[in-house]
Order: structure tokens, then C-alpha cells, then sequence
């Protein structure tokens, strides 16, 4: 026979942010819990929604699974004497476990030999087990906590009641002073207490009180709402993801609505109206469905309820945007009025850092290092461009609207930099020097915007690293990770051939120069290095690199993004051609036999053919080798040394390394590491693991 048994926590409102976590979390413990108290199940499914995480296990087993345990006695020269006799020791542990002596073996761990009774563990009743389901509901962790009342207990929000029920019986145990009930509730306003008679009965109880436990369920309830509303009225409404997961959690009995705005309001930038909307009340904004760039004055919202006084609703949503908007339309036409000058003077009085200086200085840095770059870059287009972008590029952070909404930031600079005349490259880097602000936002489109956001994420890391701001464990508040990888992403995509090392070290001489360093360079570059290989690991892994290849790929250059990447992918498409398998193995021959050896200079006179045919290949293969690795190319690299393979294997089938002759010895010893050397400019192919 099987069962139901349902798990059901009530809580004050959750953030919308963790609740799919929480949901998840919850479900990976249970099925743990289950797993581990040997209770077999068919299936587990996960439900939340503001006020409450649960999971409904079906198919559940009555009882646990039984078991044969081996429990381990005493030594056996305790447990039996000089006759052979079993001792009281082992007659007292045979009666602990139920069995007498005749039920004892003797097993040898580590040499040694043991006493050793094998028994049976008979499975509990489901009933019994599920009472451990206390440490499911304590155990769950949050980012953020709160404790409430006089208890000594932390949890994402106060626990108001439990629902543990096996098909109709209620499963006994308590959490904060709360004992487990067959009690749930319905939706705050519209719903009630309700009394459940079985488990398996849940998801259909709460909807009859107004309330969709499942996600998905209301996600789909919404979308197709939103839809209606906007083929009705002919609009278009993208349905943004993020967005959507947000209301989909702040809900529990969804029912979409639109109002609308002012048309005056259509003056401010779509970004303010937008972020207006989405960002600050959590509206779906409307567009032309003709011309869909063209914003509408409405929004879509969805209320936690039902359709009655719908219009009050809607009234009452409109009044709340308008005010928001007359703020933003207000910040706008203020901040028209200011000149780029006034707002980049007052950048001397904004704090980058306590310990880094002003904007005013981040920005005379910044504007060093990037014709720095573009110099090492050999950058083609308008310095003086580059030069100006530099110069206002943090303008807008002093404007009003950036204050009310800073994640506008570079949005606005862009908008206010074309109202005042500036060039719209110029406006542009602006915006793009901000990118990518997310790990769904995409790279500055123009070299531009690119050049300056490597500069300014590159100046960030180089000055909190300079100071010991380095980020451990989960703590990263100054978005140290997100810039870093941003950084990568933009010098894989614009795939440029430089290193990093040069910039770190200019832009460090800059903070030294201003006082602000705490560490040397050595000491910051080498944190920086060990820094950005994580980084860098993980983007090879999403890449779906091999392990090996990515451990060759990080042992070289890793300021030099580009070549470890074009590296892992030359070495990741030899690595899975057998064809390639003999070339490795030369390779590693030569690698392992010079490990003591050091590069030197060569005697050709000391010289059979074989070792003269391997030397003239790798002599003339070097410049090119050298004109690859130097343009980034590690496959071009990679299939210049291919080369080696045949003289190699047959230099090694003629020639005896560790010859007695002391001289010729150290010749051919001496020849082979140069061409280690070499080899190792690619990477040490030695770590690769050929018999994948």
C-alpha cells in the first residue's frame, strides 16, 4: 500500500526573489530526508507562493526499507580466549545486538581481525520516520534571516503554520513554538481557513479558497492574461522573463489589468518610463504592436486577487505612476538645464572609494589608461573621441535622474550627451562603457564603448585589489566577479590579441603615484592572476572544455584571455582526434627525458643524422611557431609544431640518450630541452589525460 503525505510551511509574505529558491531547496531536502531514512516514494512536486513553500510526496512507501547491518565487536583476541573460546566481551556485544555467538564472524580490517555480527534492521512505519521532518523545516538556509517574538530561532520569515499530514493522519512535531496541524489557509482576502481531510486533496483545497499553488501554473494564468489584454486592445507586450518570475511570486490568485498615463509623460526617455514601470511598480509596459518601439501611455499590472472593484484597482495603480512619472518628467527637465561642464566639475566632491579617491580622479586614471590601451592595441579609430567619451563618460552620475533611478546609469549619459550636442559615438561609449552590466547583457557593440568598459572595470580591480578588498566566499560588495567576467566576455568577443599584465601594470603605477596602494605590484598582480583564472575557469567549463585541456590552458599566460582560449580550443579538437594521439606521446617523450636538463647551445659536429634531421625541424619551424603564438593563433601554433612528431619518434629509435659518453650526453640532452622549451610555449602538453 502507498500514500500521500504532505509538507506545508506558512510564513509571513517572502521577498518574490527567493521564493523559487526556497521551493527548490525545500524539495532537494525532503527528497534527501526520504532518501536517507530509507522510505521509497514515487514522486516529489514542489508548490510556493508568497505565503508558503510545501512539497507532495506520492506513491510514498508504509514503511521503511529493512536492512542487514554488519556491526563490528571487539578484537578477536578479546573475543575469544587461548582455547578458542568466545569471552564475555564477545557474548555481552552478541547480546547488544541481538544474536548470540553462533551468529558472529570474523572479518579483517587493516590486518586486524575482528568480531563481527550481522543484523537485521527492520523497517519503521512511514509515521514514525516522518516525524523527522522537523530537521527539513529547520534546516532550510537563507541568504537573509530574521529571528521574531523571544525565540532563539532565524528563518526568511516567521512561521505562522505547518501542515504535515500522511494521506489523513497528522504527523506530529513542532518548529518556533508552532506544532503541525492538518490546518492551511486560503488567500488573504478572498479565501479561509480550511481543514484538510487527506493530502492528496491540497492543490485542489487551496484553488477553492483562491489560491494556485503552483508556479507554473499562475506564470501561465498571467502570460495568458497579459495576451488577452493586449490582442484586445492591440498592443504589443513583451513579456519579460525576469519580470514575470517577479509577479508570478508576489501573487497567489493573479488577474491582470491595464491602465493608463498622461501623454504628456511621453517626452521622458523610454528607459525612465520603463524602468518607472517595471523596475519600481512592477508593470508590464505596452508598445505599438505595429511599431514596437513605440511605448503606449498604459501598463499591464497584476493584482493578488480577484476582478471585483477592478476599477478602483486600476484607478488607484494609475495614481501611483503618475506620481512616479511627474518625478521622473521633473528630474528630466532639470537636468536638461545643467551643462555636461557643471555636472563633470562635481565629480571632485562624489567618493569612488575612501581609500581610491574621487570619480574626478577614477576618471583622469581612466583617461590615461585607455590611450594607453589604444596605443598597445594599435586602435584605428578617433582617439579624440575616445578621449572625450573618457572625459564625460561618469557625467550623468551627478544628474537627478540617475540619483532617483541609478540603474539608469550610462543609459541617461548617453540620452543627456546627444541633447547637449555630443557626438553620438561619443553618447554611445557612455552607455556601452557600462556593459555588460548583467550575465544576460551583451558586450559594447562599438570598440569604443569596449576599450572604455575594460578600462574602467580594469581600473575597479586593480585599486580594491591594491587595497586588500578582495572577494571571499559569497561576499563580493563592490561586484568585483561581475565585473571581471564582463571583461573577459568583452576581450573574447572583440577577440583582441593583447595582454592584460600591461594595462595592470600602468594603471597600479597610477594609484602608487597618487598614494593609494597598499600593496606592491608583485603582491596585487599575483592575487589579480589567481583572481581572474576563476573567472576564467568557469568561462572555459560553460565553454564545455575538457578538464585537462583547461588545466594546460590556465598554466600559460593567463593575463592573455584570448591565447588561453584559443589555446584550450586548439588543444580540446587534437586532444579528440586519435590521429593526433602519436604527436602527444613525442611530446611527452621529450618532456620527461630533459625534466633536469636545461636549454642551452648545441655542437651539430657532435651529431648523428637523426639528431640533425630533429634539430634542422625544430630550427626551422621556431620563427613561425614564435609569429603564431605572438598573433594569439594557438591552432596555427599547434599544427606548426605537428612537425616534430616523425623526427622525433625516429630519433628515439635510433639514438640513445643517456649515452656514456659525457659530451655527447649532454648534446643531445641539452638539444631536446630547447625543444622542450618550445613545446612548453604551447603548454604543458604533458597534464593532458590521452586515454579519454
Amino acid at each position: 500500500m502507498v500514500h500521500t503525505f504532505l509538507l506545508e510551511i506558512g510564513l509571513e509574505e517572502l521577498p518574490a526573489q527567493y521564493v523559487l529558491g526556497a521551493q527548490q531547496q525545500l524539495k532537494e531536502k525532503v527528497i534527501t530526508f526520504l532518501n536517507e531514512v530509507r522510505l521509497s516514494y514515487e514522486t516529489v512536486t514542489a508548490y510556493s507562493t508568497p505565503r508558503r513553500l510545501a512539497v507532495l510526496v506520492e506513491g510514498l512507501a508504509s514503511r521503511q526499507t529493512s536492512v542487514e547491518v554488519q556491526a563490528k565487536g571487539p578484537a578477536m583476541k578479546i573475543a575469544k580466549d587461548d582455547n578458542g573460546n568466545w569471552t564475555k566481551a564477545a557474548e555481552g556485544f552478541a547480546r547488544g545486538q541481538g544474536l548470540t555467538v553462533d551468529d558472529l564472524f570474523v572479518k579483517n580490517v587493516k590486518g586486524v581481525d575482528y568480531a563481527y555480527g550481522l543484523k537485521k534492521e527492520i523497517g519503521k512505519s512511514a509515521k514514525d520516520v516522518l516525524t523527522g521532518m522537523e530537521s527539513v523545516v529547520s534546516d532550510l538556509t537563507f541568504s537573509k534571516s530574521m529571528r521574531w517574538s523571544d525565540l532563539d530561532f532565524k528563518y526568511i520569515r516567521p512561521i505562522h503554520w505547518i501542515v504535515a499530514l500522511l494521506d489523513g493522519e497528522v504527523i506530529p512535531f513542532e518548529v518556533a513554538r508552532v506544532k503541525t496541524s492538518r490546518h492551511t489557509f486560503g488567500h488573504r482576502f478572498l479565501g479561509s481557513k480550511i481543514t484538510l481531510s487527506d493530502a492528496k486533496h491540497y492543490v485542489e483545497a487551496l484553488e477553492s479558497e483562491n489560491v494556485i499553488p503552483a508556479y507554473e501554473k499562475r506564470k501561465k494564468k498571467i502570460e495568458a492574461q497579459i495576451t488577452e489584454l493586449a490582442a484586445m486592445n492591440g498592443w504589443f507586450v513583451p513579456l519579460d522573463a525576469e519580470l514575470l518570475e517577479e509577479v508570478t511570486n508576489l501573487v497567489e490568485w493573479p488577474t491582470a489589468l491595464y491602465g493608463s498615463f498622461e501623454e504628456r509623460f511621453l517626452h521622458v526617455p523610454v528607459d525612465v518610463l520603463i524602468t518607472s514601470m517595471k523596475e519600481h511598480q512592477r508593470y508590464f509596459p505596452v508598445f505599438d504592436v505595429k511599431e514596437i518601439d513605440c511605448i503606449k501611455p498604459y501598463f499591464i499590472t497584476v493584482r493578488n486577487g480577484g476582478k471585483a472593484h477592478i476599477e478602483m484597482v486600476q484607478k488607484g495603480n494609475e495614481k501611483v505612476l503618475t506620481a512616479r512619472l511627474s518625478d521622473a518628467a521633473f528630474f528630466f527637465d532639470e537636468d536638461l538645464k545643467k551643462s555636461i561642464v557643471s555636472c563633470t566639475d562635481k565629480l571632485k566632491n562624489i567618493v569612488f572609494h575612501v581609500e581610491l579617491g574621487s570619480l574626478e580622479q577614477k576618471v583622469l586614471r581612466m583617461k590615461n589608461s585607455v590611450k594607453f590601451m589604444a596605443e598597445v592595441l594599435n586602435w584605428k579609430g578617433d582617439r579624440k573621441q575616445l578621449e572625450r567619451a573618457t572625459d564625460i563618460c561618469k557625467f550623468d552620475l551627478v544628474t537627478n535622474m540617475v540619483y532617483e533611478f541609478p540603474e539608469l546609469q550610462g543609459r541617461m549619459g548617453e540620452i543627456y550627451a546627444l541633447k547637449k550636442g555630443e557626438d553620438p559615438y561619443v553618447a554611445k561609449a557612455i552607455n556601452e562603457h557600462y556593459m555588460p552590466r548583467n550575465a544576460e547583457d551583451g558586450v559594447p557593440e562599438t570598440e569604443m564603448g569596449a576599450i572604455l568598459s575594460v578600462i574602467d572595470k580594469l581600473d575597479t580591480l586593480v585599486g580594491f585589489f591594491t587595497i586588500g578588498k578582495i572577494p571571499t566566499g559569497s561576499a563580493d560588495p563592490y561586484a568585483l566577479r561581475r565585473q571581471t567576467a564582463g571583461m573577459i566576455q568583452i576581450v573574447m568577443e572583440k577577440n583582441w590579441n593583447i595582454s592584460l599584465e600591461s594595462l595592470i601594470d600602468y594603471i597600479y603605477e597610477q594609484y602608487k603615484v597618487s598614494g593609494f596602494t597598499k600593496s606592491d605590484l608583485s603582491e596585487t598582480k599575483s592575487a589579480i592572476c589567481q583572481f581572474l583564472g576563476i573567472r576564467l575557469k568557469t568561462v572555459l567549463q560553460e565553454m564545455a572544455f575538457r578538464f585537462d585541456v583547461i588545466e594546460v590552458a590556465l598554466a600559460t599566460n593567463i593575463f592573455h584571455i584570448c591565447h588561453t582560449v584559443s589555446l584550450a580550443q586548439a588543444l580540446q579538437t587534437a586532444v579528440l582526434n586519435p590521429d593526433n594521439k602519436p604527436l602527444f606521446e613525442a611530446f611527452n617523450r621529450t618532456i620527461h627525458i630533459t625534466k633536469d636538463a636545461t636549454p642551452g647551445a648545441v655542437y651539430e659536429e657532435y651529431m648523428q643524422p637523426e639528431e640533425k634531421a630533429l634539430y634542422h625541424t625544430y630550427t626551422d619551424l621556431c620563427p613561425r611557431f614564435k609569429v603564431a603564438v605572438q598573433e594569439g593563433n594557438m591552432k596555427e601554433a599547434l599544427d606548426v609544431l605537428k612537425s616534430l612528431r616523425e623526427p622525433i619518434e625516429v630519433y628515439f629509435d635510433h639514438i640513445m640518450v643517456n649515452c656514456e659518453d659525457e659530451k655527447l650526453r649532454q648534446n643531445r640532452l641539452t638539444a631536446l630541452a630547447n625543444i622542450r622549451a618550445l613545446i612548453l610555449e604551447l603548454g604543458n602538453v604533458s597534464l593532458l589525460n590521452l586515454k579519454e
